[in-house]
């Protein structure tokens, strides 16, 4: 399996999303961003040539990458995070158009109040009939698990304090129950 997660706007939580995801669905984490997190965790670090690599996921920092665009291409799906924010949003869209590949999911990030995913759907939407836009709240369970060193999952089993996270754990068992349904080798975890 392959996943990319990739969005021209820095600061959208690629890279929390990213860490966590690849945890759970047991993939190699790769960037072309180097970041405190990417050097904690001991990903691989490409800043030029990004070699394209089975059962990998892909953190795609927020900057105009043609190797990032030919990795998407052949991707088992591409996430795309955004904001409800017009700059994040625009670049949301041109992240899309650029991408051929067309199993795409956005995903809404740090949502504060309903009208945000309302908004991000309409304006995806009007673009992208296809595309599903899946929210994920403001909160602290990815960075929480990023720190930790372990996905959301391993975190929401063994922490006490696990309760604070319940609503967006369930969002997040959404858009990994979305991801593994892409999987062209019906990946099971």
């Amino acid at each position: 399996m392959v996943v990319v997660v990739y969005s021209g706007k820095g600061g959208v939580g690629k890279t929390s999303i990213s860490y966590s995801l690849s945890k759970d669905l047991n993939l190699r984490y790769m960037t072309n961003d180097v970041t405190e997190s990417a050097l904690r965790s001991k990903s691989r670090v490409y800043s030029k040539s990004i070699p394209l690599y089975d059962n990998a996921l892909y953190d795609f920092g927020g900057f105009e990458s043609s190797e990032a665009y030919k990795i998407a291409e052949s991707a088992d799906i591409v996430i795309v995070p955004t904001i409800c924010e017009m700059n994040s949003l625009f670049k949301a869209l041109l992240t899309i158009r650029k991408i051929k590949n067309k199993k795409i999911i956005v995903i809404n990030t740090m949502i504060d109040k309903q009208k945000d995913i309302e908004q991000v759907r309409m304006v995806i939407g009007k673009h992208f009939e296809d595309i599903e836009v899946l929210p994920f709240r403001r909160n602290q369970l990815l960075k929480r698990s990023m720190e930790e060193g372990i996905s959301a999952y391993e975190l929401m089993k063994n922490d006490k304090k696990s309760f604070l996270y319940k609503n967006a754990f369930a969002e997040y068992l959404n858009i990994l129950k979305k991801v593994k349904s892409f999987d062209r080798n019906c990946y099971k975890n």
